[in-house]
């Protein structure tokens, strides 16, 4: 589910800050890394930023550090707990079309990314260094450009619902194009052998559009939320 952000998160770096194993989980965590990437090439097994503890109330984050595979295991074993946390951004273009991506895994997704170490700024996370790195690597436009982006805003936080063993919690923005939607297509298919080769396909839905997809994958699930909420009629 998603909650709207009503103030600015906090974040509560833990102690210590890489999440703890037992030495059994770390043995199964190593097994299952190594039948992942011997079908999944591309993946690579670096650091992520995890939220070890959420306090709705005080409107804190407790986040800590742990690996890729960690968060694999977690999607396949129900011994071990990983909230990795995520930065995404719903795009409106100026004809009122949201931007959804396909990426190269064929799965339905919004720009954004993992959160990781390099969007910490000294000692704190800094969710905007997140987002304009994915916003860069995938689109090739910046956040802080007018003439790519009219305004942006952090409006949300996703959060697990009950029984989810695994799942992603997230800072989700909105933002709005200062393009309309054809215009932004002829922009990225023109400049897409420059980025980041992550996104396969980008299309335009009108609210009722995405809500007719398919989003049944765990990790864009909250979509279906986010245009709700965006669209309280």
């Amino acid at each position: 589910m998603i909650i709207e952000i009503k103030n600015k998160i906090n974040f509560k770096k833990s102690n210590p800050f890489e999440l703890q194993k037992t030495e059994e989980i770390k043995k199964n965590i190593s097994k299952t890394w190594e039948n992942f990437i011997k079908e999944n090439k591309n993946y690579f097994d670096g650091d992520i930023i995890v939220v070890k503890n959420i306090d709705i109330e005080k409107n804190t984050l407790e986040i800590g550090k742990d690996k890729y595979s960690s968060l694999i295991y977690a999607k396949q074993y129900k011994d071990l707990v990983v909230r990795s946390l995520f930065v995404a951004v719903l795009m409106k273009s100026t004809d009122n079309k949201y931007l959804v991506i396909k990426n190269i895994y064929d799965k339905t997704n919004i720009i954004g990314g993992v959160a990781d170490i390099q969007d910490f700024d000294e000692e704190s996370f800094i969710p905007e260094k997140c987002l304009e790195r994915e916003i860069k690597e995938e689109l090739g436009i910046s956040l802080k450009n007018p003439k790519d982006i009219k305004k942006y805003d952090s409006k949300y936080l996703r959060i697990p619902g009950k029984n989810e063993n695994y799942y992603t919690c997230g800072i989700l923005y909105t933002a709005e194009l200062n393009y309309t939607s054809e215009q932004f297509k002829k922009y990225f298919y023109k400049t897409k052998e420059k980025l980041d080769n992550e996104i396969k396909e980008i299309y335009f839905y009108t609210k009722d559009e995405v809500l007719n997809l398919n989003l049944d994958d765990i990790d864009i699930k909250y979509l279906r939320d986010f245009i709700k909420a965006e669209n309280p009629d």
